[in-house]
């Protein structure tokens, strides 16, 4: 037993001596064949001291685990708090990238949109210059009749005729008569014939025979009929 706690508790010198001590008495106890009362409580004693400081050290083991198990715990405690604040700072990162790439999205559409409407005025320009276009031959028409007897530049209206002014919504329905069949001025100069009823429902006033003024309305017909068709 002696032995066992030596070995035990090495590491402790009051326990080493404790434990030299009561292995000294047995021996002498052994060497005599006799055991003293006095020395039987010397070595009782040392017994009782002995187990006390065992107690003591193991008591000491207990609580310096205990102390460690908790440190251990708070540590681990810490490391979970910390990866918590972790996760919240990476999902708040996520969450201001997805508004910053939606803000993004929604300047491009309206960028989309600012352009699609600065084209669409482009384009409305260019057809109000076209139409300036298309009327300054017609301007140019009415100053060549301007000088022409009253009888040929007579302002005939539709209800005059009794066809319709011809306009983008009907142009497909009243294509221009060919003036193949109409060669000679004295079958162009025939108010009713039918260029010169075509031309009044183009332009409302009287045509002279001229072939390029005929041709020209022609070509503004076909652009009110193709922006029709659109």
């Amino acid at each position: 037993m002696i032995r066992m706690l030596f070995s035990a508790w090495r590491g402790d010198a009051a326990l080493l001596e404790t434990t030299i001590e009561i292995a000294a008495f047995a021996g002498i106890a052994r060497d005599d064949g006799s055991i003293v009362a006095s020395r039987r409580k010397l070595v009782q004693k040392a017994e009782d001291e002995l187990r006390t400081a065992i107690q003591r050290q193991m008591d000491f083991t207990v609580v310096h685990a205990k102390h460690t198990f908790a440190e251990r715990v708070g540590v681990t405690a810490a490391l979970l708090d910390e990866l918590q604040s972790l996760r919240k700072a990476l999902l708040q990162q996520q969450q201001r990238q997805q508004e910053q790439e939606q803000l993004q999205m929604v300047a491009k559409v309206q960028l989309l949109m600012q352009m699609q409407q600065q084209r669409r005025a482009l384009q409305s320009q260019q057809m109000q210059q076209q139409m300036q276009q298309q009327m300054q031959p017609r301007a140019v028409a009415d100053q060549r009749l301007s000088g022409t007897p009253a009888a040929k530049r007579l302002a005939i209206s539709a209800e005059a005729v009794e066809v319709p002014i011809i306009n983008r919504s009907n142009a497909a329905d009243y294509p221009p008569p060919s003036l193949n069949s109409y060669r000679t001025a004295a079958s162009r100069a025939d108010p009713g014939c039918p260029p010169a009823v075509w031309f009044r429902q183009m332009t409302g006033t009287e045509w002279d025979g001229d072939s390029k003024l005929y041709e020209h309305e022609k070509k503004r017909h076909r652009r009110m009929a193709f922006l029709n068709n659109l």
